[in-house]
């Protein structure tokens, strides 16, 4: 799931029926905070690109993303968080501006 906010786009909402199930997407940009809400149909990993800052946290359902049941963290630059997600629901927010 790699979501790409340009321009003046403030939301997205995605689905693709797999052979395991529904894969959601759903990713809105407002004020600098980036949401993204995803379903992970069971027996599935999904690899989770969040747009972020360069050291702003990232939250999964209010906790460090990182400490999140389900969730790992690939790796870090300074525009994405990369994850790892098990199968389940979940929401991933950051800080993130889409200007230079």
């Amino acid at each position: 799931i790699h979501p790409h906010p340009v321009g003046d786009l403030t939301w997205v909402r995605a689905s693709h029926d797999s052979i395991h199930g529904r894969i959601v997407s759903h990713w809105k940009h407002k004020g600098g905070k980036f949401t993204l809400e995803i379903a992970v149909p069971a027996n599935t990993t999904a690899t989770v690109f969040v747009p972020t800052q360069a050291e702003s946290p990232v939250l999964e359902s209010g906790r460090a993303a990182e400490r999140s049941p389900g969730v790992s963290l690939l790796r870090r630059n300074t525009k994405q968080a990369v994850y790892k997600a098990s199968s389940g629901r979940y929401t991933f927010e950051s800080e993130f501006s889409m200007g230079p």
